[in-house]
């Protein structure tokens, strides 16, 4: 079903307030901020309702009066969608706003070298499936066959020949395709994710041009990033690009037409969408992760025409960032509704844990690579906070002790 969003005009008519007031509310944290979708934003009402029910939220600080207006708005919403003849969702609210999930453009093969049978995920599957079902056969005969016979000895033979076979092509999946997820999925490296290479500051403040970044990892040695200052955007559009490009062989270019990659991204496209893409994707052609033994180059080759479609090629190593104890996968619809800045980046923080364990709020500030100082990080974690236990990813019981130690559990998702 479509999420329901609450428009800014719609929002201020039940808090008896001006649309000026709403962002008042907004800046001072009471409120989370807006979501965007198409070239309008609004705040979505399940969301709302569950910041009501937390005593954690922000929300606690409007009056008694407005709370109990606003609750009453979301029942009110809730009721006002009816069934059709055809079993569809309407709504009769006309300040009522919708969003439907937003799916990411699938690849478009445009290199010129390209063998279905070699560079399609798909294809290899299906192969290795192939020999699992042969020597599944050969088995079964060599067990009905008497054992030691010539028979038998052949059948096992074959049945060698063909695990070796599967071992080999699995090992070429692993080595030729980015860890496999779903086109409704996103995947991310848990040392990426839990770090500040993508950092929470605004996409819009002045950059660095290159920067260092050292991870120190315990028996695992050091990651060293090297490249342009990134942030949170940059890290949206990275594992699009990892989605796209999913099913397809590394280092194989993949075309995609930008608008709809806009679209899908962003929740709409006009003058400014092309350019922040082309400069969002340049930045990542020159960032570079280095890790004891290799090196990736996060986006390898980018062509962006005038018209028509944009390609990228990935760095054949890439696959490395994504091992069974490293990659992270994320609902690719909750990543997308999330505002990038510090939601999104707990968002990955937590899909990447395994358990909550108490942490310093200093420690995520430094993690998350804000540059504020630590009272307005303080009071921005909490917001954040408050979103992520609106969309059920923690439970809406954290709190920040007197130690300054953030209590939170993990939903299971």
């Amino acid at each position: 079903m479509a999420t329901i969003f609450l428009s800014k005009s719609k929002l201020a008519g039940v808090l008896s307030s001006t649309k000026r007031t709403v962002t008042n509310y907004v800046n001072a944290g009471v409120l989370p901020q807006p979501e965007r979708f198409g070239r309008d934003s609004g705040w979505a009402a399940d969301l709302l309702m569950t910041l009501l029910k937390s005593e954690q939220s922000h929300l606690s600080q409007l009056s008694e009066a407005k709370r109990s207006r606003l609750a009453q708005a979301l029942l009110d919403l809730a009721m006002s969608y009816s069934t059709n003849e055809e079993g569809e969702a309407q709504v009769s609210e006309p300040a009522l706003h919708e969003r439907r999930p937003r799916m990411l453009p699938e690849a478009i093969i445009v290199d010129d070298a390209f063998n279905s049978e070699n560079d399609l995920r798909r294809f290899r599957m299906e192969e290795v499936d192939s020999f699992r079902v042969q020597a599944d056969d050969h088995a079964r005969l060599a067990h009905q066959a008497k054992k030691g016979s010539d028979e038998s000895n052949l059948r096992w033979g074959e049945v060698h020949k063909l695990n070796d076979h599967v071992a080999f092509l699995s090992a070429r999946l692993a080595n030729d395709f980015i860890h496999l997820h779903s086109p409704t999925q996103f995947v991310g490296n848990r040392e990426v994710l839990t770090s500040p290479i993508f950092n929470i500051r605004n996409p819009k403040s002045p950059r660095s041009e290159q920067v260092e970044i050292f991870l120190n990892r315990p028996d695992k040695g050091v990651i060293k990033y090297e490249g342009p200052e990134l942030r949170q955007d940059d890290g949206h559009v990275f594992m699009a690009l990892l989605n796209i490009a999913r099913d397809v062989r590394v280092g194989k270019s993949v075309g995609f037409p930008p608008q709809r990659l806009c679209e899908s991204l962003w929740g709409y496209y006009d003058g400014s969408c092309r350019p922040r893409l082309k400069a969002t994707i340049s930045r990542l052609q020159g960032a570079i992760l280095r890790f004891t033994s290799f090196r990736v180059q996060l986006v390898q080759r980018f062509d962006f025409p005038q018209r028509g479609l944009w390609s990228v090629s990935l760095d054949t190593d890439i696959v490395q960032l994504f091992t069974e104890q490293s990659v992270v996968w994320l609902d690719q619809r909750q990543r997308l509704l999330l505002k990038n800045g510090l939601p999104t980046w707990l968002y990955g923080y937590i899909r990447s844990q395994t358990t909550l364990i108490p942490t310093k709020v200093e420690r995520l500030r430094l993690q998350c690579g804000s540059e504020g100082a630590l009272d307005g990080f303080r009071e921005s974690l909490k917001v954040a906070m408050g979103v992520m236990s609106g969309v059920q990813v923690v439970d809406i019981g954290w709190h920040i002790d007197k130690h300054d130690m953030l209590h939170w559990r993990k939903l299971r998702s």
